[in-house]
């Protein structure tokens, strides 16, 4: 019986105390020293001296209480039975769960794979377009090479025909103390013959008067003293027109002296004229220089000096006061289509609207008004225009009808709305450029074309 139901040890009040072998060994080895090899059963003295004193073994069977043990093993196992059933149902119903969450995963990744593969599509297309705006940049920074290398070429003979203006200017001023040191031995000359002038005027006199005298004792004279004060008279009346003759002559000389003086003198103003003339003009070539030093370093400052640079940090420190960022200035987003052929007639066409700044409304206007106060850029040009328009598409019949090029034609921009103002501000479509004087005297006076607004030389002379 030990070997077919598990032990069962109850306390003295009858309390189930361990089940089974195992548990036995485990809570009573220790403080009982029970060896559970053999099985027991301790049980109290009624129930021992009723387990003796039964007759068969099935008697003592239920003396020892273990057909209570052996039901409460069916009971146990029922619930084993009843409980792995329903982990083989929990078991089936997880089953579609973890189908779906497999499947879900998998919808999951499929469609941030087909997102990715879009996005992947979208990228390839775009490829192409970023290569293309790729190659215009390279096209502009060679561009750009291009012209700084041509503002450097353009600086370098600047400086030679400034070299060379210095050079005339000295040569200029060495003629100038030639000239006056001419002037000053001309005048210590005149000064001289003056002199001699006024010597030769005293002598006349003193000869005058020794005539005047000589006649007076003539009068008084005998005959004989006569004939001798007559032949003195003579030869004192040809001493005194030597001494006029000689008067003509230094007088003809003074007034030659003197024109000559006066001409030194009038081609020393002429001189100081051109001296003038050129240290103005190479002023202005070193103010061009100084300009094109600073076109190379920054576009912007072309465009309204130190200050614009001011101006656009003022505008970055307000920028979410703008409902839109103004652009400008203007002549900073605008460039030459065939380089700098047509730049004077561009610069005195467009004159002070290469400096000014474009916005969108009233706002923005006062908005940037006041940029310009703490830039102390007082007199900041400002143009208000829809950013939102599109590039206006001029018609052909509303043009000058002509083969000579317009400001629009050799004006390019990124921006439209430049363009636009531009238009719509300035006319540039109406602005034809030529060769010349004369081309631009035929274009402006003898063609009388239709929708001609004005006419530029290449040099910026307005017809």
């Amino acid at each position: 019986m030990g070997d077919v139901y598990p032990s069962m040890i109850h306390a003295m009040p009858g309390v189930q105390m361990a089940n089974g072998g195992d548990s036995l060994g485990q809570r009573y080895n220790t403080p009982y020293s029970i060896d559970v090899e053999n099985p027991c059963v301790i049980m109290s003295q009624d129930k021992s001296r009723e387990f003796l004193h039964s007759g068969n073994d099935k008697d003592k069977f239920k003396a020892t209480l273990l057909q209570q043990v052996d039901d409460l093993l069916l009971g146990v196992d029922t619930k084993l039975k009843a409980a792995s059933a329903l982990m083989d149902e929990l078991e089936e119903t997880i089953k579609p769960v973890e189908k779906e969450i497999t499947w879900s995963w998998v919808y999951d990744v499929d469609r941030e794979l087909k997102e990715q593969s879009e996005k992947l599509v979208k990228l390839r297309e775009r490829v192409p377009t970023c290569q293309d705006k790729i190659d215009q940049k390279l096209g502009e920074v060679e561009s750009l090479r291009e012209k700084l290398t041509n503002k450097k070429a353009q600086v370098t003979c600047l400086m030679d025909e400034s070299t060379a203006v210095k050079r005339e200017i000295e040569c200029l001023r060495q003629s100038v103390k030639t000239a006056t040191r001419e002037k000053v031995a001309l005048e210590e000359d005149h000064r001289h013959k003056c002199s001699n002038i006024q010597r030769i005027k005293d002598r006349v006199m003193r000869l005058e008067r020794q005539i005047k005298d000589i006649d007076e004792m003539t009068m008084r004279s005998t005959q004989a003293e006569q004939s001798e004060i007559e032949e003195n008279l003579s030869q004192l009346k040809l001493e005194a027109e030597k001494a006029k003759a000689l008067l003509l002559s230094l007088k003809e000389e003074e007034k030659m002296v003197t024109e000559k003086a006066s001409v030194i003198g009038k081609e020393i103003a002429l001189i100081e004229d051109t001296i003038r003339d050129r240290e103005k003009k190479q002023r202005s070539i070193n103010t061009h220089i100084n300009d094109l030093k600073k076109h190379q370093t920054n576009k912007v400052s072309a465009f309204g000096g130190d200050r614009v640079i001011t101006l656009l940090r003022a505008i970055e420190r307000h920028h979410r006061k703008f409902k839109m960022p103004p652009i400008g200035p203007v002549g900073a987003h605008v460039t030459l289509v065939n380089g700098n052929k047509w730049a004077s007639a561009v610069e005195q066409a467009l004159g002070n609207l290469l400096n000014a700044f474009i916005v969108t409304n009233h706002q923005d206007l006062i908005t940037l008004r006041s940029c310009g106060k703490e830039a102390n850029y007082n007199n900041l040009k400002i143009i208000i225009y829809d950013f939102s328009r599109p590039r206006l598409t001029i018609p052909r019949h509303m043009v000058p009808q002509t083969e000579h090029p317009t400001i629009l034609s050799v004006l390019n921009s990124e921006n439209h709305t430049v363009l636009n103002v531009l238009v719509d501000v300035m006319g540039v479509e109406r602005q034809v450029l030529a060769e010349s004087y004369e081309v631009g005297k035929t274009v402006a006076f003898e063609r009388r074309l239709a929708h001609l607004k004005e006419v530029f030389t290449i040099d910026g002379y307005r017809m």
